[in-house]
C-alpha cells in the first residue's frame, strides 16, 4: 500500500499543477444604462468590470434609438458628440483585455474610430466606420480584435460635414482571470516543462517497477 501511495503522490501533484494553470475567458459587455446624464462615469465600472473612462459622460436619451441596446449612451465630457484625436473619450482596462468592440451611433461622414493600445502605449490596431452626411440613425460596430490591450480611445476621425455628431453603446471585450464572467469556456495554459519532464519521470518510474516485479 505504501508503495501504491508513493507513486500515486507525484500524479496527484501533477493534477493540481494542471489545474493551477487553468484561467477562464469572459466576455463582458456594458451597456452604459444606469447612469446619471452629464456625470462623468470615471470609475463607475472599475468594481464591475475593470475598466475606467475619462472624458466620458452618461446620457440617458429616455427612448431607444437606432443602435442602442437600451436608452443611454456615452459622449465625450466637453465636446460632447464631437471628440478628437487629441482629446478624445478614453478607456482603461486594469488588465490586457482582447477582441474590443463598440457601437458607434448617429456616425456620418466624421466617422468614428477605436484606437487600442497595449500597457506600453504602442497602437495594437484601429477600425473605423463612415456613413453619409449628418449620420442620423446610421451605426457601426468598430472592432479591434488584438491582444494585450490596456487602452482604448473614442474620436471622430474626420471633420466633415460640420457639427456632424456621434455617441457610443455596448462596449464588449474579452478578458483571461480566474476570476472572470464565464467560467464556461476554459482556456488551458500550456503546463511548464519541468511538469511535463515529472510526468515522463513517472513513466520510466512505473516502468522500472514492472520489470523488477518480473
Amino acid at each position: 500500500m505504501t508503495a501504491k501511495l508513493a507513486l500515486l503522490a507525484p500524479m496527484a501533484i501533477l493534477l493540481a499543477l494542471m489545474t493551477s494553470q487553468t484561467a477562464v475567458a469572459g466576455t463582458v459587455t456594458i451597456d452604459f444604462e444606469g447612469g446619471t446624464s452629464w456625470s462623468p462615469i470615471g470609475a463607475y465600472y472599475e468594481a464591475s468590470a475593470n475598466v475606467t473612462f475619462s472624458q466620458a459622460v452618461f446620457f440617458d436619451l429616455g427612448s431607444n434609438a437606432p443602435g442602442m441596446s437600451g436608452t443611454s449612451f456615452i459622449l465625450h465630457e466637453t465636446l460632447y458628440g464631437a471628440p478628437t484625436e487629441a482629446d478624445p473619450i478614453v478607456g482603461i482596462f486594469s488588465t490586457s483585455v482582447s477582441s474590443v468592440s463598440i457601437i458607434a451611433l448617429d456616425v456620418g461622414g466624421a466617422g468614428a474610430r477605436m484606437d487600442a493600445f497595449d500597457v506600453g502605449g504602442n497602437l495594437i490596431g484601429f477600425d473605423e466606420a463612415y456613413g453619409t452626411d449628418w449620420g442620423v440613425d446610421q451605426f457601426f460596430t468598430v472592432d479591434v480584435p488584438g491582444t494585450g490591450i490596456r487602452r482604448i480611445e473614442l474620436y471622430q476621425p474626420g471633420n466633415t460635414p460640420p457639427d456632424d455628431t456621434l455617441a457610443w453603446d455596448d462596449l464588449t471585450f474579452t478578458t483571461i482571470s480566474g476570476n472572470d464572467v464565464n467560467p464556461n469556456d476554459p482556456v488551458i495554459v500550456p503546463l511548464p516543462s519541468a511538469a511535463w519532464a515529472g510526468l515522463g519521470l513517472l513513466a520510466i518510474f512505473g516502468a522500472a517497477r514492472r520489470r523488477r516485479k518480473r
